[in-house]
């Protein structure tokens, strides 16, 4: 059986293997940006984004990857708060999955998924590089292989959510079958930090629906 990493992914193996077709528009996408405008900002919300885009502008230059997701990434993910009884955010932790005849496994940056001590229904991943480029790969394609990997262990219809982040931008993606669609970017140095959040908050109302 072949056997592929996250990270040896590119877009034209995600096409070409697997069929992924990309679209501009995606009504799972829209129905994202949808609940995301409904969702509210409390005072403490709002002024512990400013204080953590503060810290992204002030640091971010000297920032490693995992300082950028330890010290501003991880603080907003807390504020969301997606951990409950049934579900939970889980780092790094292994994602092996069969899709048409082809092993795909690595280790997602974060999760979130049902399960306590070990994921079980994978349902959101996220993605990040402080640099523009990576040498260990592009953002993107890793991202879309933990979604196809996911969309095959769960045996069902829903579609997969992620987001990746290079630099200061932040870009939504979802997957529904073999159609993916993502967002323009959303910079997290200005005022789209709410947008960003907004659209996390969004997200956890769309899964905790499942």
């Amino acid at each position: 059986m072949e056997k592929l990493t996250f990270k040896q992914l590119t877009r034209n193996i995600l096409k070409d293997r697997f069929g992924l077709i990309q679209f501009l528009k995606h009504d799972m996408l829209n129905n994202w940006f949808e609940i995301s405008k409904k969702q509210s900002i409390s005072d403490f919300e709002q002024q512990s984004l400013l204080n953590l885009q503060n810290l992204l502008i002030l640091r971010s230059v000297s920032w490693n990857e995992f300082e950028l997701s330890e010290w501003f990434i991880g603080p907003i993910l807390t504020l969301i708060c997606f951990d409950n009884e049934d579900n939970s955010l889980f780092a790094f932790r292994d994602l092996v999955a069969v899709v048409d005849d082809c092993e795909l496994s690595g280790k997602p940056d974060v999760m979130f998924a049902r399960g306590i001590d070990e994921p079980q229904i994978p349902y959101f991943f996220f993605h990040e590089y402080k640099r523009e480029t990576d040498p260990n790969g592009k953002p993107q394609p890793q991202l879309l292989g933990a979604m196809l990997a996911a969309q095959a262990l769960n045996k069902n219809t829903k579609p997969i959510y992620g987001i990746y982040v290079v630099g200061y931008n932040w870009k939504f993606v979802v997957l529904s079958g073999n159609e993916w669609c993502e967002s323009k970017p959303y910079s997290a140095t200005d005022e789209e930090i709410f947008d960003i959040f907004k659209m996390l908050k969004a997200l956890k109302e769309i899964i905790l629906s499942y």
